[in-house]
């Protein structure tokens, strides 16, 4: 879908015990694909 990376917060979440990183992640108009969206809708 064209989302980029833009950052992560370590050990954010804590499941059963465990530490998770949170990955956080955008997407700008003009870098969206989609084989399910016209492109073409403005």
């Amino acid at each position: 879908m064209g989302f980029k990376v833009i950052g992560y917060r370590r050990e954010a979440r804590i499941v059963g015990g465990k530490k998770y990183d949170v990955v956080l992640m955008d997407i700008l108009a003009e870098e969206f694909e989609s084989q399910y969206v016209n492109k073409f809708i403005e």
